[in-house]
């Protein structure tokens, strides 16, 4: 990694020797806070590393690197960095493959081609090689984002397509990459003397990039993961595009900018490079967050701010399974670093840029949205004190519409393909009829914690705001933010202050709406920013320049902040307290690993190998579609229309039902998945096939006949009486069969439908005397709403057997059917059958 301080800073207009004194009372009075903490908590890193056997190897990892370090640190001034950082590139090399690390930097390289093609000779001029290589990379990584957005529904994708592509873009762009190549080689030739406190920051870099590695080149074990980003790179790898069915999968239109990186890398070289492209986000990030504080405050520090985010609990789970929130923090991070940067000489080409920046996080999250707010009122204030307000105006409108137009593109697709822009989000609002419209959707996990000691509790319990134990956010935030920031306000250090606004904004924008921690990540590297200002609020106030040295002090707190951060690392992970670096050096096999640890992982290649493509998978409990060759179709709230089903079904005869209009013919099962009564596992029972195990987990063969169409009532001939079925004045009979239903009564039972001819079918007795019967269906959209209503009338003018039989087609919307059968007025009927069928 290559940090730079391509631009001298400016002089501070207080000394450090005034003002050191208020922010060392600050953080003096953080690092109280900090020991309440542990005090109040009892909280131990002992408690984060559950598996003894896992925290026995991080201990041997951990004292093995220190031994390098200091191995290195002997090496002399002009080798140490040198040292350190080939045996972090040989160690990622064997923790993720030659292939992988090769496909993620063909594309790192063709998006740093793009990058450059469009911005790079304005910021080569005015921000050094650096500063621009980086801002091209997260350009071009948006343009990438884009076109895959574009073409994802186009069966054009594969690996041969994408390496060449990908191949003619790095050929196309070489002179550039030639350039940036030579620029870093002259850049480490320049610096490459470093004093041993560079040294000692940088090997707390390198350790906990290293730590993190291990995790990420792991096999993905997280559900969330499974279930939607990996498996939307191994669908466009098997089937070559990406064309989901949103009544069948809640995700099938979301902003997927994250995913289309891992899926490319995916096809380029599998599993192993969609994590590595992950982890170089991290690196990405670790970057450019070096780079945005070496800028004022020198590389020493800059590789301990980069350090710190490295080390973070939060960093490790975003980074270890294949999450989106490193690329959205790239993208609220790179805007930033822009506009602080440019400062005065801010013009519309840097506009056009900030737009594609911009539109890079909008492309990767909803939640982008909540960065947008704060820092567009930091963006259009720095314009308007620096340029006449009809220039300013111009370019903040220019970037503004270009924002849109680029990042406009997933919520296009998802309002054409759903009704609604941010699917599922707000569907109260949009109603679309894939989704429950009669609430906005939200987690009631994490809302309803608001309280003004939130930075505390995300610190000391932050189990109560996700998935994890408590440490999950690090101790630096709460030790460093507000000495940083009494440090950025004294100095007038605009960077920091820019950061602090932009993260912070997005955070106070955040948390009204949801307390879950792992969406405030993407503010993190904006307020480490701020947090490395406070690590000189520890140095004396000697009056250097605050770029000279490190000093001893901020060395030492700093990495005291770090290791704290390495020690609760696992914090985070929920799933993943163990450290299996025997698994990424080959001492223990990735398959069966995988499989002890998520068995349904195991059962994939068996299905795939048994019905390939043909095959309808449902999938109980633990959503793990990633790897199928077909669409998985989950039993849980990933699938609306399934999961509702199954929770409906009464009986066996329902569930088997469900299993037959979802055209199911494999099931994923194991214990716990549903509970063992539900009908759904006493249908498995009765009628699976076990076809393959793994672990307790099982993979079921279903078929489910229905030859003379499928009935979509239960208990349709009252074997039953009157169970399942809603009725006014109709008594509960003792015996069991047709029902006698006296003039003014009627029944009524609700079934799940879908957008399919349906047939009516009521068989019932005449008595001596006339009556006059109604036949009726009422449909509802998926919020209850009644959206059309089938009524028709029969009357009984002569004794005997009659039958009612309509054929229907239910409107677009309509998810339910309300089936009636009622006697209006003249003699009681009885009332033999009555079925809605499919055909």
């Amino acid at each position: 990694m290559t940090i730079s301080n391509d631009v001298a800073p400016r002089a501070s207009f207080l000394s450090l020797r005034h003002v050191g004194a208020g922010a060392a009372v600050l953080a003096l009075l953080s690092l109280a806070l900090l020991a309440y903490g542990f005090l109040q908590t009892g909280l131990d890193p002992r408690q984060a590393w559950s598996d003894k056997a896992g925290a026995m190897r991080f201990l041997i990892f951990a004292g093995a690197f220190a031994v390098l370090a200091i191995g290195a640190a002997g090496a002399g001034a002009r080798r140490r960095l040198l040292v350190l950082g080939a045996a972090g590139g040989l160690w990622v090399l064997a923790a993720f493959g030659v292939g992988s690390v090769a496909s993620v930097m063909l594309v790192g390289l063709a998006c740093l081609a793009i990058g450059d093609f469009l911005f790079g000779p304005l910021w080569r001029a005015r921000f050094g090689l650096t500063t621009a290589g980086l801002l091209s990379t997260c350009v071009g990584l948006s343009v990438l984002m884009l076109v895959m957005g574009l073409t994802a529904p186009w069966p054009i994708h594969s690996a041969a397509s994408h390496a060449t592509v990908l191949g003619f873009l790095v050929l196309a762009g070489h002179r550039r990459i030639r350039l940036y190549a030579a620029g870093t080689a002259a850049w480490a030739a320049q610096h490459r003397d470093a004093g041993l406190r560079d040294h000692a920051a940088f090997s707390l870099l390198i350790l906990a990039l290293a730590a993190q590695s291990v995790y990420a080149a792991l096999p993905e074990q997280y559900h969330d993961a499974l279930g939607v980003h990996l498996l939307v790179a191994t669908t466009l790898a098997q089937q070559g595009s990406w064309t989901p069915d949103p009544a069948q999968f809640v995700g099938a239109a979301a902003p997927y900018g994250a995913n289309w990186i891992f899926a490319v890398s995916y096809m380029l070289a599998g599993e192993g490079a969609a994590k590595f492209a992950n982890f170089a986000l991290l690196g990405l990030l670790c970057a450019m967050l070096g780079n945005a504080v070496a800028w004022r405050q020198g590389r020493a520090l800059a590789l301990l701010a980069a350090a710190l985010l490295a080390s973070t609990p939060l960093a490790f789970i975003t980074t270890a399974s294949l999450f989106s929130e490193n690329a959205l923090a790239v993208f609220c991070l790179a805007p930033v670093l822009l506009l602080v940067r440019s400062h005065r000489e801010f013009g519309l080409r840097d506009g056009a840029a900030l737009a594609f920046l911009l539109a890079g996080a909008a492309l990767v999250k909803l939640h982008a949205v909540l960065f947008f707010i704060p820092f567009g009122l930091v963006f259009a204030a720095l314009l308007l004190r620096h340029n006449a307000p009809r220039r300013a105006l111009t370019i903040l409108a220019f970037s503004a519409v270009l924002t849109a137009v680029l990042g406009c593109q997933p919520y296009l697709h998802a309002y054409l393909v759903t009704g609604n822009p941010v699917y599922p989000w707000f569907n109260a609002v949009f109603k679309s009829p894939y989704f429950d419209s009669s609430a906005n959707f939200s987690d009631g996990n994490w809302i309803g914690k608001l309280s003004p000691a939130l930075p505390y509790l995300w610190t000391f319990k932050s189990s109560l705001f996700m998935e994890s134990q408590d440490g999950a956010l690090g101790f630096a935030v709460l030790g460093l933010l507000l000495p940083g920031l009494a440090m950025a306000v004294a100095t007038r250090d605009r960077m920091a202050l820019v950061a602090a606004a932009a993260g912070l904004g997005y955070v106070c924008m955040l948390v009204p709406v949801t307390q879950y921690m792992r969406y405030a990540y993407p503010a993190l590297p904006l307020v480490l920013i701020v947090c490395a200002s406070g690590l000189r609020a520890f140095a004396p106030g000697d009056g250097h320049p605050p770029h000279s040295s490190l000093a001893r002090s901020s060395l030492a707190f700093g990495s005291l902040f770090v290791g704290l951060g390495l020690a609760f690392l696992p914090s985070a992970g929920w799933i993943l307290p163990s450290f299996d670096a025997n698994v990424v050096v080959g001492l223990r096999d990735r398959d069966s690993f995988i499989s002890s640890r998520v068995p349904y992982r195991g059962l994939i290649n068996a299905v795939n190998a048994l019905a390939g493509r043909d095959a309808r998978v449902l999938i109980l409990g633990q959503p793990v579609g990633a790897g199928l060759a077909s669409m998985p179709i989950y039993g849980v709230w990933y699938n609306p229309k399934v999961s509702q089903e199954l929770a409906n079904a009464s009986s066996v005869d329902a569930a088997a039902l469900v299993l037959h209009r979802n055209r199911i013919t494999h099931v994923f099962w194991r214990p716990g998945a549903v509970p063992d009564k539900a009908p759904i596992a006493r249908l498995l029972k009765q009628s699976g096939t076990p076809l393959a195990s793994t672990g307790d987990a099982i993979l079921y063969g279903v078929s489910i006949p229905a030859p003379n169409g499928a009935n979509l009532l239960e208990n349709s001939s009252f074997s039953d009486g009157l169970e399942r079925w809603d009725n006014v004045g109709v008594s509960q009979q003792a015996q069991h069969g047709p029902i006698t239903m006296p003039p003014g009564s009627r029944i009524a039972q609700a079934a799940v439908v879908e957008d399919t001819t349906l047939v009516y079918e009521a068989s019932f007795l005449c008595g001596d005397d006339p009556a006059t019967v109604g036949a009726q269906v009422n449909w509802l959209d998926s919020s209850g709403r009644i959206v059309d209503v089938v009524s028709r009338p029969e009357t009984c003018t002569a004794p005997g057997r009659k039958a009612s039989t309509i054929a229907l087609t239910p409107p677009r919307s309509a998810r339910t059917a309300f089936v009636y059968f009622h006697v209006i007025e003249g003699s009681p009927v009885v009332l033999e059958k009555l079925m809605l069928v499919k055909p």
